[in-house]
Formats: structure tokens, sequence, C-alpha cells
């Protein structure tokens, strides 16, 4: 399968032609003997289309193809993921993992597709949950790290279902629960060491 190129000329709203490009991938035929078509953009050149295609056909070869999907975090963590938890954890766990993601995450990035999720976007998440908001206090480092733990074993998942090539949370940086206190023992050790021996 290597794909191919379309171009579409479309009228912008002051009326002026605006050319985008996009890759179109066969997937095959479904099971009633439909040819099953993928397609990928918008791009602004060729150029861009053209690499992107030849990226996504590597994908299609190599079996690490995702197709693209619209299915957003909340649909996925309360659809999907949390009803197959319910299988595996306990209730009180459940009921944690459920409210930490519906007051903390969700609210924020629950309308997300789940493929447009960025670890940018997720530290953003932890900064903002670091800070006191005229709703609620800050939330500790312990707490935004146990939300972390959250938010990736759902996004972990999800890579496992199929509908995300990799998981963004990977790459996401949340608060060290133990930093206050390391650098505070840090600190005793160093006062110590630089006293004068008696």
């Amino acid at each position: 399968m290597q794909g191919h190129i379309h171009k579409r000329v479309r009228m912008d709203k002051s009326g002026k032609e605006r050319t985008l490009w996009y890759v179109v991938l066969d997937e095959g035929v479904d099971h009633d003997g439909r040819r099953r078509q993928k397609w990928h953009g918008s791009f602004r050149t060729k150029r861009d289309a053209e690499t992107a295609r030849a990226k996504l056909v590597d994908q299609l070869h190599s079996g690490s193809y995702i197709s693209p999907s619209r299915t957003s975090l909340s649909e996925w963590a309360i659809a999907g993921w949390l009803p197959v938890m319910a299988t595996r954890i306990k209730p009180s766990t459940l009921h944690s993992y459920r409210r930490n993601l519906e007051m903390h995450v969700l609210p924020v990035l629950g309308g997300k597709p789940l493929q447009q999720i960025t670890p940018v976007m997720l530290n953003t998440l932890y900064a903002n949950l670091a800070s006191p908001t005229s709703e609620r206090d800050a939330l500790s480092a312990k707490t935004i790290s146990y939300i972390h733990t959250i938010v990736h074993k759902a996004l972990s998942d999800a890579v496992d279902s199929e509908l995300l090539q990799r998981n963004p949370a990977e790459r996401a940086k949340p608060p060290r629960p133990n930093r206050r206190v390391t650098t505070g023992i840090q600190s005793w050790v160093s006062r110590i060491t630089r006293s004068p021996q008696v």
C-alpha cells in the first residue's frame, strides 16, 4: 500500500482560493467488500503531504500504523477504560480514579481527541493543578503525581487498544512528590558538613 496525494481547492470566507493537500491511504476492504480509505491532513504544501505519506506508508508496513480517530479522552476514559478497570481493581480505587479524572483532568482535556494530546498539554495541566484558583487550593505534588499515574495508565491502555501510537504521558513531567523533603535533607547535610569541627 503506497497511498496517494489528493489536492483540494476551496474558497475561504474572503473568497480567496485555498489549496490543501491530503494523504489518502487504502486500508483494504471491509466485510461487505467496500474499499476502506483513511484521509490524513490537511497540509499546506504538496511536499509536506509527500513527507507525511512516506511516514504513514512506513508505519503501515511496519505494523505501527494507527488509524485516525476522533475518540476524545472523556469518551475513552468514561465509556471505554473505567468499565474495564472495574473488573481489575478494588471499588475504592475505581472511585478514586473516576473522581480524580472528573475533577481535575476531564474538565480541561476531556474534549480533546486522544491523538491530539501532547506531553506539553499534560505538563500545563499539572502546572495549573499546582497553582491555587478561586475554586480550590493548590494540589500537592503527591496528588498531582497520583493523577499523572492515572492518566499514564489510561493512555497506556489506549495504546494497547490501538487508539494511540504512543503514550504522551511517557514524556510528561509531573512534579516530584519528595522534592521538598529531599531538598531539605540536602540543605541540612550541607550545613552539617560546613560547620566547624569542635
